[in-house]
């Protein structure tokens, strides 16, 4: 029997949903995406190996040398690199989709070899990752613990025999005007006149950083404070005091804040403290202290 040439013809069938045409806008905006976040990251990467930040170090030095800049950097190399690994994958299955359906036949080879490189590339971006992170948490503790700035203090020893009431010594950055990075404090007396001290919230150096405590008399003949610090309090202090030059150190002892003197050249090794309220008695009472509840 012939077929009847005026038969209705036979509708097309639509793709079904699980047709690999299905979803390709979804994969243009997460190419989009990936290759956006990739660009952004390998920017920061180049931005921050060169810039400096005093927000991240005491004498603004470069942001790649201070503790755990390098394992930011890191992140943001690896973030970058594999949201640029993926966004090629993506595009080459997006590719295969394109010729697949201007040549109408149904030869998947391209399209099946492209997925497998996605896959690949996907599975391979999360193992480095993982690795990165492990590497990461170990390296960084051992990264701070080589700066001054984040060195692990230890507990003051105590003598034997000994028992003196512990006064805290801090010496902090201060100016007598609003500035970012300082905190408003009391009032204190900046001869002639009252004012207020506005403190650095970052304490410079304390009584963990000083090794021992000497009543001495200054050129004038009046009494006055020695301190000498230990290895890692000198390294802060003189940081600290290098970037102070011609500004303000405030020296507070239990939390007042005794002086404000303006520094005028690096402080490392020793310093030493006088001033009206520092009587010999007083000073005496501050070396026991010290000298008393620390070991030598």
């Amino acid at each position: 029997m012939s077929k009847n040439p005026f038969a209705p013809l036979e509708s097309t069938p639509a793709p079904s949903s699980s047709s690999p045409f299905h979803g390709r806008w979804a994969i243009w905006l997460v190419t989009c995406v990936l290759i956006g976040w990739g660009l952004l990251s390998l920017g920061m990467f180049a931005y921050q190996i060169q810039c400096r930040d005093p927000a991240q170090s005491l004498s603004g030095e470069l942001y790649r040398d201070t503790p755990g800049a390098w394992m930011s950097l890191g992140g943001h190399l690896l973030r970058g690199s594999s949201c640029v690994w993926l966004s090629i994958c993506a595009v080459r299955y997006l590719r295969a989709l394109r010729n697949l359906a201007i040549t109408g036949n149904d030869d998947y080879g391209e399209l099946f070899a492209a997925t497998q490189r996605g896959w690949n590339a996907l599975g391979s971006c999360v193992f480095l990752i993982l690795c990165f992170v492990a590497i990461g948490m170990a390296d960084l503790e051992w990264s701070l613990s080589q700066s001054p700035r984040f060195a692990r203090k230890e507990p003051p020893k105590f003598r034997p025999g000994k028992s003196v009431d512990s006064i805290l010594i801090e010496f902090r950055e201060a100016d007598v005007e609003p500035r970012e990075g300082l905190v408003k404090g009391a009032m204190t007396v900046i001869e002639p006149v009252e004012k207020v001290v506005y403190l650095g919230r970052e304490i410079i150096v304390d009584n963990q950083d000083i090794v021992r405590a000497k009543a001495v008399v200054d050129e004038n003949g009046e009494p006055a404070l020695n301190l000498e610090l230990s290895d890692v309090g000198a390294e802060k202090m003189k940081l600290a005091t290098t970037r102070l030059i011609d500004r303000h150190l405030a020296i507070m002892i239990d939390g007042k804040v005794e002086q404000i003197p303006i520094v005028r050249s690096p402080i490392s090794r020793s310093l030493w403290i006088s001033g009206p309220e520092l009587t010999a008695s007083r000073i005496h009472r501050i070396v026991e202290s010290i000298n008393g509840n620390t070991s030598e």
